[in-house]
């Protein structure tokens, strides 16, 4: 089913194209855009909001290029992109397509944004040595054009790029703040960079306005989320919890049984652990000087050290609960 619904979608994508060339649009610039399109269509399933993914596995050379370009990248939570290692963006050259718009004969890097679910405006950055650029095509049409010395300047621009040509028309929900802050907290801590790039008038945690939360209950928000977000996977979280037992000098070991019957021991070296990670999470929160902890009035304080316990103890109820 999954399949046909593909096919189908590469079909509508070639009719379209055809229609625009009818309408008058350049048959060189159609058939590209639709190339583009039928490439996005292919991976559509796998598309993250807010995200860019690779297409296909890398080879050194990309696995790098991919790498230096999450660190540059800050997308909303309505867009999404592919990134086409040189393996793949090489065979995207139809015959019909028109000169100009190609970039890198062999070795391309490609990047394809748009907004989520629709293909109507794609966006294409060459991130390979050669003409490094950034292309934006609608409707069959080339919009514009951005050209770069430099493949490292074409990535530094692209955000700014596409928030200009990507950008969301409408108020953002604070639904659409919170899944916009959590990712770029979650991605700085996998990345264990601090300078990635965010827009702090869509981040709650730098502006706690946003969900008409105090800064301390913004603090708490982000780190119960992120917490969760860490202790997704049981055996990593058990041998946590274990390592905290055996330190303690616990004699013997954490089990998935212990924690799911609750026993004394092992809950205890769970929200042990638990305490530990979020420690560090706000240590990691705390290198950003976004919020002034020492700031915090004596309320604050008394609500912090309350948050903290609440959160290490709905921790180890979710984890629990998850093991069944």
């Amino acid at each position: 089913m999954e399949e046909t619904g593909r096919e189908t979608r590469l079909n509508e994508i070639q009719q379209q194209a055809q229609a625009q060339i009818e309408a008058g649009r350049t048959p060189g610039v159609a058939h590209w855009q639709a190339a583009l399109a039928s490439m996005l269509a292919t991976v559509s399933a796998h598309l993250v909001p807010g995200d860019i993914i690779p297409a296909a596995s890398m080879g050194d050379g990309a696995a790098q290029r991919f790498e230096a370009l999450q660190a540059r990248l800050d997308f909303s939570p309505f867009v999404c992109g592919v990134f086409l290692p040189p393996e793949l963006a090489d065979t995207l050259s139809p015959a019909k397509i028109a000169p100009p718009l190609v970039r890198a004969e062999k070795g391309s890097m490609k990047i394809l944004v748009v907004r989520v679910g629709d293909f109507r405006r794609i966006l294409t950055a060459e991130i390979a040595p050669g003409r490094p650029g950034i292309d934006i095509f609608e409707d069959g049409s080339l919009l514009g054009s951005y050209e770069y010395d430099t493949p490292e300047d074409c990535m530094d621009d692209l955000s700014k790029v596409v928030w200009i040509h990507l950008k969301h028309q409408g108020a953002w929900s604070a639904e659409d703040c919170i899944r916009y802050t959590e990712n770029w907290f979650t991605k700085s801590l996998a990345l264990q960079d601090r300078d990635l790039p965010v827009n702090p008038n869509h981040s709650y945690i730098h502006s706690p306005t946003l969900l008409k939360l105090r800064p301390v209950d913004a603090v708490f928000q982000l780190m119960e989320s992120t917490l969760a977000d860490i202790t997704g996977d049981a055996e990593t979280v058990i041998a946590w919890a274990d390592n905290a037992a055996r330190q303690e000098g616990a004699a013997a070991p954490v089990t998935r049984g212990g924690l799911v019957r609750k026993n004394g021991d092992d809950l205890h070296a769970l929200e042990r652990c638990l305490e530990e990670r979020l420690l560090t999470l706000l240590q990691w929160l705390n290198g950003f000087d976004i919020v002034d902890f020492k700031a915090f009035a004596d309320a604050d304080q008394e609500v912090f050290k309350a948050r903290f316990g609440q959160a290490v103890k709905d921790a180890a109820e979710r984890f629990i609960g998850a093991l069944g």
